[in-house]
């Protein structure tokens, strides 16, 4: 009888663990499943001949800001997980715990802080999001400590409703937060020259930053959220975009009704 009680105890308590296990994941999945339902409002690149074809990729921003006015962009790496809305709200710390339309989750969204301009026409514009174990949102930025992982997806895209820019890849690495690795007012040339080649021998890279007024930085947590790591890419304007709303073609069937119900590790 006591051995009865004793594995009747045993399954109560395995039970309830399994419950909470299910518990904590379902957020994270809930957020994977209606991420792919939004990446239906961004049109897959075509491809052409001796052109990036990344960079005629077109985004349904008009949509995208009838869910949410605060989505001020897109930023995608190629065969990456990261391909995401970039949010901004007047409280920094907004999207740290909210998805793409608002509401409370635990994986955040990419965001940016109020104080760099959303047009990333500042020197040093900085992008942050978690850390996810499954890869979601910046969890796949540590791959880029690899040499291999810099050279296999050397670009960063940033889409916005008028224009859209390709940063390369050129550096990445562990540091402290709020260090000189996120300063992001420069005094001079030299100053900001200077600062540019601390971010070069930071990274250990063989890749030079590319001689530009700006760098793009992505910013996640390590495992164990001690630290930050950081990945630096030298912007460049790709194009200008094209009518990227009424040139909009993909199809968004049932999206509309995928978006019904979406109610309600750091960066």
């Amino acid at each position: 009888m006591k051995k009865k009680v004793i594995g009747g105890a045993l399954l109560g308590v395995s039970i309830i663990f399994l419950v909470l296990a299910v518990l904590e994941e379902y957020p994270y999945r809930k957020n994977e499943r209606q991420m792919e339902s939004l990446r239906t409002l961004a049109a897959a690149p075509a491809e052409e001949e001796n052109a990036d074809p990344y960079l005629e990729r077109q985004i349904d921003f008009k949509t995208l800001g009838e869910i949410n006015q605060d989505i001020i962009g897109w930023i995608s790496i190629p065969d990456t997980p990261v391909d995401y809305p970039i949010l901004k709200n007047p409280a920094d710390d907004f999207y740290l715990y909210r998805d793409y339309a608002g509401n409370p989750n635990p994986a955040g969204s990419i965001f940016m802080r109020t104080s760099i301009p959303e047009d990333f026409s500042g020197r040093h514009t900085i992008l942050y999001g978690h850390n996810m174990m499954d890869g979601q949102m910046f969890g796949s930025l540590p791959d880029f400590q690899a040499q291999e992982s810099m050279e296999r997806h050397p670009h960063v895209y940033i889409y916005q409703p008028e224009q859209v820019l390709r940063g390369r890849i050129y550096s990445a690495y562990t540091c402290m937060d709020a260090t000189e690795t996120y300063r992001t007012e420069f005094g001079d040339q030299e100053d900001w020259e200077q600062w540019m080649r601390l971010t070069e021998t930071l990274g250990k890279s063989r890749i030079q930053a590319a001689d530009t007024d700006r760098i793009l930085t992505l910013s996640t947590c390590t495992a164990d959220g001690k630290e930050r790591f950081v990945v630096h890419c030298s912007l460049e304007d790709g194009k200008e975009a094209k009518d990227l709303v009424e040139g909009y073609s993909n199809t968004n069937d049932g999206m509309e009704a995928s978006m019904e119900g979406m109610g309600e590790k750091e960066w």
